[in-house]
Formats: C-alpha cells, sequence, structure tokens
C-alpha cells in the first residue's frame, strides 16, 4: 500500500483518472439502474396447481392434493410441502432446501407428478412451475355505484390500457367477473320438439369447443358459458341449429331457450370507499423500475379519465414509488449535509482546500458502490434494503480521509517538500486507517454468509456498506494525498477583506483547539493515570469528551 500510495502521488494524472473513472461509472450505472420496493429474494418455491372443477374442497384434497404429496415424499432437495386444497382446484407449494440447484428440483418434481397416474378424470392437467417472487408497486382501484357490466367492462378497458404500455408488465385483478352466457332452456318446448337438455348441452359443446368460446357448465335446464375474451360469438349462438328437417326448416337455440349476455355470479365482491369495485396490483418485474412504473400507471389513469361512463371513478392508492422517493430524498439530502459538514469543520480548523478534497470522499465512494450494483457487476437495485446500507455508511465514509488529511496538513507545516511530506503523512496513519476500515468490514460482513431467505435480504445491505467503506480507503490512500500534494497549504498575504476574515477565524479556532489540548485535555489525562482509578475515570472522561 505504501508504495502504490508514493505512485500516485507523484503520478497525479492517474489519481484524477481514477477519481472521474469512479464518478463516471457510478453516474452511468446510476441512470439505468432498477428501482423496486424490496430487493428480489430468488425463488425457493415450486408451485403445483391442479384445477378439478365442480368439486368440495375436501374432494380436492382426498383425490389431487394427497396424491400429490404422496409422490413427492423422499424426493432429494425438499425443505418441506405446504398443500391447499379449496373448491374446485388445490395448489401444492414445495420449498427447496438451501444451496439446491433450483432447476434440478423442478424437473424431478415435473417427473413424479406427471408419473401419477389415478388423477380423477375431470381433473385438469397438473401446471408446475416456480413461484417467482412479485415486489409489489401500487393498485389501480375501478370503482362507482354502477350496474355490474358497467363496471366490469370499465375495468376491462383500464386492464388493457395498463398492459398496453410497456413499462408494465405484471398485473393482478381482484373483483373481476367472466363473461358468461346463460342459455335458460324450455323444458316445456324441449318436448314438442323431441329434444332433451343433454342433447342441446351436447350440441353446444361442441359448437363451442371448434370456436375456441370458453368453458361450459350444464345442468338439467341451464347452460353456462364463460370466457374473458369479448363475446363477439353471442349472435351465431343464437342461430345454433338444433334440428334440421327434410324440408328445410330448423329449430334454433333461441326457439327453445332465454340466452342472456352478462357476468358469472359469484360471493367474490371487491369494495372500495364504500362501492363496488375492480383492484388491479401493479407488480415491477425483473427489468421494471418501480417509478417508472408509477408514472405510466398514473398516465393511463389521467388518460382514462374522461374515457369512462359516468358514475365510475379510477384511483391509485398504496403507491410504493412515492415511499421510495422520499428514501431517495433522505439518502440525497444525508449525502449533501454530510459532505458540508465536512467541509465546514475541516476548513474552520485546518484548511479550506483540504477539507474540499476531504469530502470529495463521500461522492466518490457512493459513486464506487453505485457502480458495482449495477447489472453488469452485482445486479442489485435501489431498494430499502440498499439505500438504508447508504444511509448508515454515510456517516463513516470520510474517517479515514479526516484522519489521512490531518496527518498530511500536519507533516506539510514542517516539510518543504510537498510531496515527501504528503508520503510521510500518509505513511504515519496507514496502518491505522486500513485497519479501521478493515475492522468496521469485518462487522458488516457475516450479514453475508447467512443462507436462507432473510440473509439474502441482509446481504445487499451489507454488501453496499463494504463496497462503499473499500472505496472509501482507496480515495484515502491513493486518490486524496495525489491531490493534496498538489494544492499550498501556507497562508500567504491578500488583500481580500473576505479571505483575510476566513484566515482569522481559522488561526483563531485553531488557536482555541491548542488552548485546550495544553491547559485542559493533557492534564486532565495526566491526573487519570496517576489516579488509583485510571482506567476508569479516563474511559468516562474520553466518552463525555468523545461526546
Amino acid at each position: 500500500m505504501s508504495a502504490l500510495t508514493e505512485w500516485f502521488v507523484k503520478n497525479p494524472v492517474a489519481a484524477n483518472l481514477l477519481a472521474l473513472l469512479v464518478i463516471l461509472g457510478g453516474l452511468f450505472t446510476l441512470t439505468g439502474i432498477r428501482i423496486e420496493g424490496f430487493p428480489k429474494i430468488p425463488p425457493s418455491y415450486i408451485s403445483v396447481d391442479i384445477s378439478y372443477p365442480d368439486t368440495s374442497a375436501e374432494q380436492v384434497d382426498r383425490s389431487v392434493a394427497r396424491k400429490v404429496e404422496k409422490s413427492l415424499e423422499g424426493l432429494p432437495g425438499i425443505k418441506k410441502t405446504i398443500s391447499t386444497s379449496f373448491e374446485g382446484a388445490a395448489r401444492i407449494l414445495v420449498q427447496k432446501e438451501t444451496g439446491y440447484d433450483m432447476i434440478r428440483l423442478l424437473n424431478d418434481v415435473k417427473t413424479r407428478v406427471d408419473g401419477i397416474g389415478n388423477f380423477p378424470q375431470k381433473s385438469e392437467r397438473p401446471i408446475i412451475s416456480v413461484d417467482e417472487f412479485k415486489d409489489f408497486a401500487l393498485l389501480v382501484q375501478v370503482y362507482g355505484d354502477v350496474d355490474k357490466k358497467t363496471l366490469q367492462q370499465a375495468a376491462r378497458l383500464v386492464e388493457l390500457e395498463l398492459k398496453a404500455d410497456p413499462k408494465i408488465s405484471k398485473i393482478e385483478s381482484f373483483g373481476k367477473k367472466q363473461r358468461e352466457l346463460r342459455i335458460e332452456l324450455d323444458v316445456k318446448r324441449l318436448k314438442v320438439f323431441g329434444l332433451s337438455a343433454e342433447q342441446v348441452a351436447g350440441m353446444v359443446s361442441q359448437n363451442i369447443s371448434q370456436a375456441g368460446f370458453g368453458r361450459l357448465k350444464s345442468s338439467s335446464s341451464r347452460i353456462m358459458l364463460r370466457s374473458d375474451a369479448k363475446l363477439e360469438y353471442y349472435d351465431q349462438l343464437m342461430d345454433l341449429p338444433l334440428i334440421t328437417a327434410q324440408n328445410g326448416s330448423r329449430i334454433l337455440l333461441k326457439d327453445v331457450a332465454v340466452i342472456v349476455d352478462g357476468y358469472e355470479d359469484n360471493d367474490d365482491t371487491a369494495f372500495f370507499q364504500g362501492s363496488p369495485s375492480v383492484g388491479m396490483v401493479l407488480y415491477t418485474g425483473s427489468k421494471g423500475h418501480l417509478i417508472e412504473i408509477s408514472q405510466a400507471a398514473r398516465d393511463v389513469v389521467e388518460k382514462l379519465k374522461d374515457r369512462l361512463p359516468s358514475g365510475i371513478e379510477l384511483d391509485i392508492w398504496a403507491d410504493v414509488s412515492i415511499y421510495m422517493k422520499n428514501r431517495l430524498k433522505l439518502l440525497q439530502t444525508n449525502a449533501w449535509q454530510g459532505l458540508l459538514i465536512v467541509f465546514a469543520i475541516l476548513a474552520v480548523f485546518l484548511n479550506i482546500k483540504l477539507a474540499f478534497w476531504v469530502a470529495m470522499g463521500i461522492p466518490f465512494s457512493i459513486a464506487g458502490a453505485v457502480a458495482l450494483m449495477g447489472e453488469s457487476f452485482l445486479n442489485y437495485s435501489l431498494n430499502d434494503i440498499t439505500t438504508f446500507g447508504m444511509i448508515i455508511v454515510l456517516g463513516i465514509l470520510v474517517d479515514d480521509a479526516v484522519v489521512v488529511g490531518e496527518s498530511i496538513f500536519e507533516e506539510r507545516e514542517t516539510c518543504p517538500d510537498p510531496v515527501q511530506g504528503t508520503i510521510k503523512g500518509v505513511h504515519k496513519v496507514a496502518v491505522a486507517t486500513v485497519f479501521g476500515v478493515l475492522t468496521t468490514i469485518a462487522a458488516f460482513y457475516p450479514l453475508m454468509l447467512i443462507k436462507n431467505d432473510f440473509g439474502k435480504i441482509l446481504a445487499s445491505f451489507a454488501m453496499v456498506v463494504c463496497i462503499a467503506l473499500l472505496f472509501s480507503l482507496i480515495e484515502s490512500k491513493l486518490v486524496l494525498p495525489a491531490h493534496l500534494a498538489s494544492i499550498s497549504i501556507q497562508s500567504q498575504s491578500s488583500g481580500n477583506r473576505f479571505v483575510n476574515t476566513y484566515r482569522w477565524i481559522r488561526k483563531t479556532a485553531a488557536g482555541g483547539l491548542d488552548l485546550f489540548n495544553q491547559r485542559i485535555y493533557t492534564p486532565v489525562l495526566k491526573i487519570c493515570l496517576a489516579h488509583r482509578y485510571s482506567a476508569l475515570v479516563m474511559f468516562v472522561f474520553l466518552a463525555l469528551t468523545a461526546g
């Protein structure tokens, strides 16, 4: 480290290039870095979703869920299995063991589940996928005291417009109803034409399967067709021929039934501000930018407000980007306030040029940390955890730089050669400052060794702190000495009133500090060392003076 410091002091162009490279790297990374509310956690669950229509939760559990659980018993890499059965479907979550390969476990689970040969005939094919972590962004709510059809159509329009924006990739809705054609059969007319409800259901089923229409559910006198798409097939369905006579006359579906175009009727209802509503939850994707997603959603909402039917309201709430903007603002405020305080104190007691270059250690260290957080290196985002790490580390970034700067200032006052004085000043405190930074890093490093999901969250916090501290060490040992060697710390006479006033303030402050050291601090320490309880008294005195 000593030889490297000396080389940079004698080659200030290299120090300037290093500083420029780090700062530009941080700025370029900052323009493209993701912003999200919470750091993404690598997936640790595999979901097995199986649909078993028109069955109770007990039937689903007995006929589907338990068979999947049985097939997965003894499979390597599984930490635990969570099974949930409800009406018409089951979901089995498989948690992998820490350190086990997710792709391998996914393939093993697919092999086991696909090997189950006694699923009920009515059950659908299992859907097996990795349960990805989703980071909540905001909620868009469509609400109003209007009929169900108007509300659902308005919600559908809003959802389509949100999905059309390229910045918005993940949306989940609640309170949304599926479109439904309800075919109410007239049993008396069926008997007149010699038809049964089952025959009509079969004809309708065959017809909609060919058209890719939707799902069919039938009973003795009612047929329901459900589809999330627009029901453009409605007119053709009404004219569906059931019987064609030899003379060409036909009996159509509308002759024996009343067809109602509406929405499914279930107990799932969402309310907002006391009115029926449909909500849309927006998430940040793997490449999503929280603030951009929020702004895109607000632009869509603003654009649609005049297009929605009368009585429909549109609102955004629980917007996480507001919290993140405040967090980033807090980081920015703390950074410039810390820089200003360091600059002011050092300028009063030492030298204004020295104070400037010492304070520059804050943007240098933060820029270095941001540069390594980019997608090409650590692939971290600006989130609640990483910004907290930056706020924490701001208070200790310039500690080593302050010590190095003060040591250089002291040596330069007695050494006529600025280069040699700078090198001696750095070497004088090199060991203390290096180990001071390393011990701080050692305090945060164990957080990166925790292997569970919570540990992965803490790892990003600790990594940001450690990287910023390492860059502060680089700045104080390589960049700062090269800059201080090239400045003059000797006071020169000047006719400028402001310069003379500043010099008087600095001289008075430095003299006052020396007087305190000679008259109070040093004598008290000598008394404490001579006292029988010297260690305890000295500790209390140092604590009080440090505070």
